[in-house]
């Protein structure tokens, strides 16, 4: 049985669209963490390290594929994603809520 070609590029469309959608988001609320005289550092570290981020998981991606080991781009993924999800739970988004503290006292 095959994936039939125009469910996968839909599903392609929908994945790439929510994680743009996600990481739009992301990058607005870290901005409002950030002081006005620090957000020019931050926009380019972000720049830099999501470039440093995206070739080495391009390198490792081709030399799995390579040697034919064609699920681990996938578990490799997924488990990245999951780490990132802790990272967020645990060290970014209690900063986000003690923004929102701050800046909306009548709301705790």
């Amino acid at each position: 049985m095959t994936f039939p070609p125009f469910l996968f590029g839909a599903l392609i469309l929908l994945r790439s669209g929510s994680f743009t959608l996600l990481t739009n988001m992301s990058d607005s609320q870290a901005m409002s963490c950030i002081s006005q005289g620090e957000r020019n550092l931050f926009a380019g570290m972000r720049t830099v390290f999501r470039s440093i981020g995206t070739a080495i998981a391009s390198y490792a991606t081709g030399i799995l594929l390579a040697s034919k080991h064609y699920t681990m781009p996938f578990l490799f993924t997924a488990a990245i994603i999951l780490v990132g999800y802790a990272f967020f739970l645990i060290w970014v988004r209690p900063l986000f809520l003690a923004q929102v503290k701050e800046a909306r006292p009548y709301l705790t």
